[in-house]
């Protein structure tokens, strides 16, 4: 009696263990299947706004970042076309480092214009002088300072705005 019920217990162990691997293995495949379904979608609306003719700017930010939404305020209220995608903090950093933003250069959100990348409260200034003349990836303007579009505060200096270069490197691309 006390061998059977010993080899009982075995058995459900072994059972246990067989719906324990399949439920992981299923739960494994659905998040990759759902990771890959939302990262082609993220990826299908950035080559769209990779022609130069699309006036639209994609600016992902997190859901937690309140400059962020009066910084598309400040590109709505002067004429831009905004789409604005919320994503999760280890999203947008997948994010940044996808489009080649050096560490050093972040800020709150990232955007894809005209196929370059646009990181932080940039003045739109700044992103007309750069596109009439292009001279790397995009352009930075780190951190989140006072006064800044979006950004609450007094302006107390200019702004110097960085253009990132191809090779991960930056330079001061102007002050604004």
């Amino acid at each position: 009696m006390e061998k059977e019920s010993i080899k009982k217990s075995k058995n459900i162990a072994k059972l246990n263990q067989r719906k324990y691997l399949i439920s992981s293995i299923a739960i494994i495949f659905f998040s990759g299947l759902i990771f890959s379904l939302y990262n082609s979608t993220l990826l299908n609306q950035t080559s769209e706004l990779l022609d130069e003719e699309n006036n639209t700017i994609l600016i992902y930010h997190t859901p937690t970042c309140n400059c962020c939404n009066g910084y598309i305020e400040y590109l709505k209220q002067n004429g831009y076309d905004v789409n604005s995608i919320l994503v999760s903090d280890p999203e947008i950093i997948k994010i940044k480092s996808k489009n080649n933003i050096p560490y050093s250069l972040w800020s709150c959100h990232t955007f894809i214009y005209k196929r370059y990348v646009f990181e932080g409260h940039l003045p739109l200034e700044s992103i007309e002088d750069f596109l009439e003349n292009p001279t790397g990836m995009g352009l930075a303007l780190p951190g989140m300072p006072p006064g800044s579009p979006g950004m609450g505060g007094v302006k107390t200096q200019p702004f110097n705005v960085l253009v990132i270069k191809d090779n991960l490197q930056y330079d001061v691309f102007g002050s604004y």
